[in-house]
């Protein structure tokens, strides 16, 4: 499927550079009889031919600004209250710098616009805009917009920084389970939920504009081109489109078809660029990518992508239907609002729930993404189980101890124990929980309580040390069992667990590298 496709977008292409009265003639020839394949390119020709001029002016714009030189690099200058460290990511608009807010002492995006666009009152406007709309919003999947700053004729927004992986950097590591797609879609929805709710949509909702926290969220970056709809946030007034009628804003595999022909976007646009992300996620690839920004709209316009399985894609009927549902061509069609989205992927998480990582490549591929292969999964799981347990065996040998010892020493000894072993118990019960039934959450989880877990570790040691030197002398093998126990604990706890850990949750043990 691949070669065809290649075969007929190089024949769309050659075909676009001919005067249309030649374009019969050369497709007959070129074709060679093929008769399929010269539908196929007719019929992105035809598509092409409806929307007109849909990408030559905005196309060549977007790679003029692309082409156009920066202006000097801000790294490590100081640029009003902001103190610049390095550049964490580019595009079309401008350069992106990790930087910090020396008035409030904490990191921010700081983006800022090449003095080419700078100059050009119009952008400058745009992205005025577009401040004021990312500004309106305020949800924990949607990275926060802090000012909008004019210092020395340049224009600045500084944003939240994010640390994370880009779903893009995680798409290194292949395709993802059909369950870890349906969370992070439910959560990319919830967040343009509330955006659509206060009238922006994003318009350029890709893979490099999502990233996962180290906590385990996501979070949707850059409305960098948003639009935002005043009637629908209850102004009153007509919307305002941040570009001018039939301009096209946006990451070409990632449009929908009214994005390309230039007409009026909503809620529904975002809509179908989620699912060309959710497609992708699941597949590893752009189902409509091709060679060139024109053939890849022509695809989006004319084409559907191959069912997953196709791509040896192993997700339930319910949930290609939703994918589906976001893709198709008219938007009357789409999920009308992310809400319904969410609902119909919550309704599927069930489903897909324990999916498993059953091939070598999809065991790689999980990996990459920070959740170690089954084996050092189970081998953690069993880590737990059997320090729970050793825990509870060590209850009988300390009541002995208590008995032994007698007194209010005797009791404050065992009661020790006996509270660090619960706490101890309870920290890896939720840890167990976590994993098994919210793994997204687990970074948070590993974070929050292996310091307490490694803390009650070290108090049940001690505990345990402290009573077999006190019976040393009359119970001899007690009191090296304890000892045992106690120095073995210590070592677990410090050298032991934390390994397992490491090969079990690689990414949220280590934390993620920062991202933009």
């Amino acid at each position: 499927m691949p070669d065809d496709w290649t075969r007929v977008t190089a024949l769309f292409t050659a075909a676009l550079e001919r005067p249309a009265s030649e374009r019969d003639a050369f497709l007959a020839e070129a074709c060679g009889g093929d008769e399929a394949l010269r539908r196929e390119v007719i019929s992105l020709l035809a598509a092409h031919a409806r929307a007109g001029d849909f990408l030559e002016a905005p196309v060549g714009e977007a790679a003029a600004l692309r082409a156009s030189a920066p202006g000097p690099s801000l790294e490590g200058c100081l640029v009003g209250p902001y103190r610049v460290e390095r550049e964490i990511g580019r595009g079309g608009m401008g350069v992106v710098y990790l930087a910090e807010d020396t008035r409030l002492g904490r990191k921010v995006a700081l983006k800022s616009l090449a003095p080419e666009i700078v100059s050009d009152e119009r952008r400058r406007n745009r992205l005025r805009r577009e401040a004021r709309a990312a500004a309106t919003l305020s949800h924990p999947g949607i990275a926060t917009v802090y000012a909008l700053e004019e210092i020395d004729n340049q224009l600045l927004i500084a944003s939240e920084y994010v640390q994370g992986r880009t779903l893009r950097a995680e798409l290194d590591g292949g395709a993802m389970p059909a369950a870890e797609v349906v969370e992070i879609g439910i959560r990319i929805a919830r967040a343009l939920e509330a955006a659509h709710a206060s009238g922006v949509i994003h318009r350029d909702l890709k893979p490099d504009n999502m990233i996962r926290t180290r906590d385990g969220g996501m979070k949707i970056l850059d409305f960098g081109i948003a639009w935002i709809d005043q009637a629908e946030a209850g102004s009153g007034a007509q919307p305002a489109r941040l570009t001018e009628s039939g301009a096209v804003m946006g990451t070409p595999s990632y449009m929908s078809p009214e994005q390309i022909e230039g007409a009026a976007v909503d809620a529904r646009t975002d809509v179908f660029s989620l699912g060309v992300v959710l497609y992708e996620l699941l597949c590893g690839s752009n189902p409509f990518e091709a060679h060139t920004p024109l053939a890849t709209a022509a695809r989006i316009m004319a084409t559907d992508p191959p069912p997953l399985a196709a791509s040896n894609v192993s997700a339930p009927p319910s949930l290609e239907a939703v994918v589906r549902k976001c893709l198709a061509k008219d938007r009357e069609e789409r999920y009308q609002q992310a809400s319904e989205l969410v609902r119909d992927l919550e309704a599927i998480r069930p489903e897909v729930a324990g999916t498993g990582v059953e091939t070598p490549v999809a065991r790689r591929q999980v990996q990459v993404r920070g959740i170690g292969p089954p084996g050092a999964r189970a081998w953690w799981v069993a880590h737990q189980l059997a320090i729970m347990a050793l825990y509870i065996l060590m209850i009988y040998p300390a009541w002995e101890v208590r008995g032994w010892w007698g007194g209010y020493w005797g009791q404050a000894l065992f009661l020790g124990l006996i509270a660090g072993a619960v706490v101890n118990g309870v920290l890896r019960v939720h840890l167990l929980f976590t994993s098994r039934f919210n793994p997204s959450a687990m970074g948070t989880g590993l974070r929050r309580n292996m310091p307490w877990v490694t803390r009650s570790d070290v108090a049940v040691a001690a505990v345990l040390l402290l009573a077999g030197l006190t019976v040393a002398a009359s119970h001899t093998w007690t009191a090296a069992w304890l000892a045992a126990v106690a120095f073995g604990a210590v070592v677990v706890a410090l050298v032991v667990e934390p390994m397992t850990v490491q090969a079990a949750f690689p990414a949220e043990a280590g934390g993620p590298k920062p991202g933009a």
